[in-house]
This record gives C-alpha cells, sequence and structure tokens, in this order.
C-alpha cells in the first residue's frame, strides 16, 4: 500500500499529459516492471497516443510511421490509475505495409475539386500545380468535378497534359451545381469510389481535394480503414466560406487519423498557399503526430529520425479546425543535439517565421541524417481541446 495521499491520478495525468509512461505495481514486481518499460535500452520515442475508452468497443488509433527498418519496444498502460478488477480482455493490434507496395513504388495522385468553387480558383490552381516539377514517383494521375446534381465518372491519365485538358472542360460550372446549399458533400463517396477503382494503384497513393461544401457523414471509419490499408493520404484545402453541411471535424478528422493533412483557408488563398501543402512535390512523410492541446503548455512530441540530409517541408494546424481567432502563440521546435542544430516554426499575431495562413503554418528546413528532438509550446485564450496535426515532408 502507498504511503502518502492516495491521488495516484496527478501522476498518470502528468505522464499522460507529457508524453511519459506512468506504470502501478507491487513493490516485489518494480524488477519486472522496469524491464517492460525500458527507458535506458530505447529512449527515443517513436510514437503516443492516449485513447480514452470506456465499457467494450474497438478503436481505430492514429498510424505509426516508423522511420527506419529497426526493433521497436511498445509499452501500454491497459488501466489508468486504478485498479485491474474491471478489465475483462484487452487487445492492442497492428498490421505492416504490404509487401508489394513501399513508399518508393510508382503511384497515382487525384486531383479532386467541388463544383461549388469559382472556375478560376480551380483552374489557376491546377496551371500551378502543373507548371511545377510534381514527383516523378505519380506515374498516374487523376481528376474529378464533384458535389454535382448529375456526378460524373473519375477521368485516369499518364499525362499531364491530359489532366489540364481534362480540368479545364470540366471546371465548375454553376448550372450543374447542387439544388440546395444545404445538402452536404458527396466528397467521401469520390474517395471510396477511387480507393475502389480497377484503372491505376491506389497503394500510396495522394490524393488533393478542394473543397466548399462539407459532408455530412459522420462515421467515418470504412473510409479510414481503407486509407490505411492502402497507405494513400488525403489533403484537404477547406474553404471557410462553405456551404451544406457545418461539420469540418468530419474532414478533419478524416485527414487526422490516416497521417493526411486538412488545411482550412479562405478559396481566394488557394493558389497562393498551395506549395505550403506539398501533396504533389514532396509526397514522402517522415514524420507525423497529433497532439491534443489546450490552454498553454510545452509537450515534449515523439522524436523526429531524418533518414538522409536533404531539405525538409514541415506542415502544422494550429488551431484544429478552427480560425486563429483563440490562439495567441505556437512554437514547433527541432533540435540535433549532436550538430547543435536547431529551428522552430514559430507563429503569433502579427509575427511568424513561417508562411501562415488559416488554420496552418510551414516552413522549409535543411536538415540531416540524426534524430531529432521535438517540442511544442503554444498559448490558448480558451479551454478548449484541439487535435492539431504536425507533418514533415521530403522529395526523396
Amino acid at each position: 500500500m502507498p504511503s502518502g495521499e492516495p491521488r495516484s491520478s496527478i501522476m498518470y495525468d502528468i505522464a499522460t499529459q507529457t508524453n511519459g509512461y506512468c506504470s502501478f505495481a507491487m513493490d516485489s514486481e518494480f524488477r519486472e516492471v522496469a524491464i517492460d518499460a525500458p527507458l535506458y535500452l530505447y529512449p527515443y520515442l517513436t510514437y503516443s497516443v492516449n485513447p480514452k475508452v470506456l465499457k467494450s468497443g474497438s478503436l481505430i488509433l492514429d498510424p505509426m510511421v516508423l522511420p527506419l527498418n529497426t526493433s521497436v519496444h511498445i509499452i501500454l498502460a491497459v488501466q489508468d490509475h486504478g485498479p485491474l478488477d474491471s478489465l475483462v480482455k484487452f487487445k492492442l493490434s497492428w498490421d505492416g505495409p504490404s509487401q508489394d507496395c513501399t513508399p518508393s513504388t510508382p503511384t497515382s495522385l487525384l486531383f479532386a475539386y467541388s463544383n461549388d468553387l469559382d472556375p478560376n480558383i480551380v483552374s489557376t490552381v491546377w496551371k500551378s500545380i502543373s507548371s511545377y516539377q510534381i514527383s516523378p514517383i505519380f506515374y498516374w494521375l487523376a481528376n474529378i468535378r464533384f458535389d454535382l446534381a448529375k456526378p460524373e465518372p473519375i477521368f485516369y491519365h499518364s499525362e499531364i497534359g491530359d489532366v489540364t485538358s481534362s480540368v479545364e472542360s470540366h471546371l465548375p460550372n454553376r448550372t450543374l451545381r447542387i439544388s440546395s446549399s444545404n445538402i452536404g458533400s458527396d466528397v467521401f463517396k469520390i474517395l471510396d469510389t477511387f480507393l475502389s477503382n480497377q484503372k491505376v494503384p491506389v497503394c500510396g497513393s495522394k490524393i488533393l481535394i478542394l473543397l466548399k461544401r462539407y459532408p455530412e457523414e459522420t462515421d467515418i471509419s470504412d473510409l479510414v480503414k481503407k486509407l490505411r490499408n492502402q497507405h494513400a493520404t488525403v489533403t484537404f484545402l477547406a474553404s471557410y466560406d462553405s456551404i451544406g453541411s457545418f461539420r469540418p471535424q468530419n474532414i478533419y478528422d478524416l485527414a487526422t487519423k490516416t497521417n493526411g493533412f486538412a488545411a482550412f483557408d479562405n478559396d481566394t488563398n488557394f493558389e497562393s498557399i498551395i506549395f505550403d501543402i506539398p501533396t504533389f512535390y514532396n509526397p514522402f512523410l517522415i514524420y507525423a503526430t497529433n497532439p491534443d492541446v489546450t490552454g498553454w503548455h510545452t509537450l515534449d512530441l515523439p522524436s523526429m529520425e531524418v533518414p538522409a540530409d536533404s531539405n525538409y517541408w514541415f506542415s502544422m494546424t494550429m488551431t484544429g479546425y478552427d480560425k486563429t481567432d483563440n490562439l495567441e502563440s505556437i512554437n514547433l521546435r527541432w533540435d540535433n543535439n549532436m550538430t547543435h542544430q536547431s529551428a522552430t516554426l514559430f507563429w503569433s499575431r502579427g509575427d511568424t517565421n513561417g508562411y501562415a495562413s488559416g488554420n496552418h503554418l510551414g516552413q522549409k528546413d535543411q536538415l540531416n541524417q540524426s534524430s531529432y528532438y521535438m517540442t511544442l509550446s503554444y498559448i490558448y485564450e480558451d479551454a478548449k481541446w484541439r487535435t492539431l496535426q504536425i507533418r514533415v515532408y521530403t522529395d526523396k
């Protein structure tokens, strides 16, 4: 029995909120417990999640990105700070990537856009993309105009010029729009159709979506499973001035749970920010974490293992899917203790060292092949909990 005040929840909460670990055991079991939580053998944290559970059920957790082919040690607390009296059964399982699809396997890029957008915005965004160096990993390309009164098929191509012709001949058209602005988007159906297609490979594919109308669906579990099974990621450029459903959290949650990215902004900014969410020219994700934040605090994030000396692009949402009205400042910092290299991605009202727009912030940095210590500091003026998306990409 412990001495002192019986407040085990305080210790557990401290460990939970700082990516630490809290284990409770009998004194005589401490030696075995120390072996199961080997801070001295495996000091580098590569994955951390704190799911909330109740009674019985099954949860899909955030994906785990392993930067290297190596052994890992997995530990978990099957009960918080209480006894195991109520626990009947517990299982944690994970699935590795399929053997026929690796990050270097040629794959497909889908460009999808809502018919509710201004046609000039869609045309300009695609021209910006096509004029840049699209990653050579995309052997196949596709495009679709969605949110139509009469749905259209996805068009598949092997040449970027064919995509340009298809987009220009299928720009948003007011005469084809859905009759009511209260009807939700069919974007989730479009995703499902693409993931089920037999014309181009979808394993490892990237999907870029320009969204004006929000979907109504609240159950995204099947779509999450399909995206994960195919190692496909989706990037949303969603309009703050939306129509349809008022559920931006649906698309944000889908991106969060599949290592995607959801940028919310004004329609008129889509062209200028397309290079700050590098789906098409920096498609290789080396780091992803989704910290839960509220109030003001500094968090130790999972360390980042950089595979090679190169340029890397950092993307981060600052306020979940909200605007930045209640954000005072946020600072993502990465440190290399071997080379003493450090840098930050910083935003405060009226001041930033990266490109900030809408709910997101981005910056490029030259990194060395090494392990980087990651921290996140933030100050919000309200007590709302938010889940952030932090991603690091490269072109190789």
